[in-house]
Formats: C-alpha cells, sequence, structure tokens
C-alpha cells in the first residue's frame, strides 16, 4: 500500500501519543513542525523514500543551537520507529541511525533563588496578581505553564488539605500540588481585585485574557 506524506503524518501523530511511546501532545505538534521543516527542505520527497544522505545534508546545513539540533533529529529519528511500528513494516529503517551523532551541549546548571531573592521578587511584585503568581510559584513549585493553565473551579475546589488535580502537566502526567495558608491568603487577596471576564483561568491578564 502507498501512504502519502500527509496519511504518514497523521499516523505518526495518532501513534505517538498512545502506548508504547506515550509522547506529549506538546511534544508530538513539535516533532511534527520540526519534520514538516525537512519534508519542504527536501521537495515533499516521500517519507518512505527519504535516505540517509536525505537527512545527513539537511542536518549539516542547519546553522542552529546544540539543543535544537537534537530535538530536530529526535524528531526525525521518533517518526521512524513510530512508523516502522505502526505500519510493521521491516523495510522502515531509521534512516538517522549511525550517520548523525547528536551533539553533546553543556547543560546549564540552575541555582535555586535565595531567601533574600524571594523576598525581593515579593515586595516589587507590581499588584495583588503578581504578588499571587509569584508566591504561588515559589511555594509549590509548579511550571509556568501548569500555573497559567489553573482555572477558577480548580482552585475553589482544592481539598482542606490545599490540594488540587493538575491538568496539564509536564508529560501529560497526573499529579497534584498543595496550597498552603500564605498561598490561599495572597491568591484569595488578588480573587478580590481580579475582574469578570469570559475566561474561568485563575490567573488572567490586564486585559481580561488568559496569560
Amino acid at each position: 500500500m502507498t501512504y502519502t506524506n500527509e496519511e504518514l503524518i497523521e499516523l505518526f501523530k495518532t501513534v505517538a501519543v498512545k502506548r508504547p511511546f506515550l509522547l506529549s501532545s506538546g511534544t508530538v505538534g513539535l516533532y511534527t513542525t520540526n519534520i514538516g521543516y525537512f519534508l519542504s527542505s527536501i521537495d515533499n520527497k516521500n517519507i518512505l523514500s527519504i535516505n540517509r544522505k536525505d537527512v545527513k545534508d539537511y542536518m549539516l546545513g542547519l546553522d542552529i543551537a546544540d539543543s535544537t539540533y537534537n530535538t530536530i533529529l529526535a524528531s526525525i529519528r521518533c517518526l521512524y520507529k513510530v512508523l516502522a511500528y505502526t505500519l510493521d513494516d521491516e523495510n522502515i529503517t531509521d534512516v538517522t541511525f549511525g550517520i548523525i551523532p547528536i551533539r553533546k551541549f553543556e547543560k546549564e546548571h540552575k541555582v535555586p533563588l535565595t531567601k533574600v531573592e524571594q523576598s525581593m521578587m515579593l515586595k516589587y511584585a507590581k499588584n495583588s496578581r503578581d504578588y499571587a503568581f509569584i508566591i504561588t510559584m515559589l511555594n509549590t513549585g509548579l511550571r509556568i505553564h501548569e500555573l497559567i493553565a489553573l482555572t477558577l473551579d480548580d482552585y475553589n475546589n482544592r481539598d482542606e488539605n490545599g490540594k488540587i488535580h493538575l491538568k496539564i502537566t509536564k508529560g501529560s502526567k497526573q499529579a497534584d500540588t498543595w496550597f498552603n495558608k500564605d498561598v490561599c491568603d495572597a491568591i484569595d487577596k488578588y480573587l478580590l481585585d481580579r475582574k469578570e471576564c469570559e475566561y474561568d483561568n485563575l490567573f488572567i491578564s490586564n486585559s481580561c485574557k488568559p496569560m
């Protein structure tokens, strides 16, 4: 059976989020974008006809950061892994294998904020929303995308211990967070100033839209 690139990409997007791959929808979206750029660079040659030279020439022609290089390589490699698994075709091989080593780069060492730095951030928060946003991050360790995805219902329906179930997390994994008294006091104060708007996000922008 002959597949078009559009059909193969849709197959990749459908299967990659399922077992055994379990990629997040965000990762699949990023990988799909990278694959699209790659295909455009080789005049949309059929995916099942692409060879190692096509990939090698493309990768060597990129003038990008090492981390981005790694992600693009992973995108193309993942595409062939998913297709080989899904189509159960031993003739579908990883066209990146053995010819393009992943570049090594130094991972940035993250230094935690000191107590003084944390206090300064809170001291100079511009308004009750920013104060509540910052103190929530400092006390819970939530990632920004997790925090801005929280809704008023999430907050109002927390349990007696302040536990909130996260719907959006890294890797789409099940996770909970706990809001302590300092966090709840700050959010309650912010909610008194929060404008009424059509969005249910806990934290909204100055123009009444999701942050």
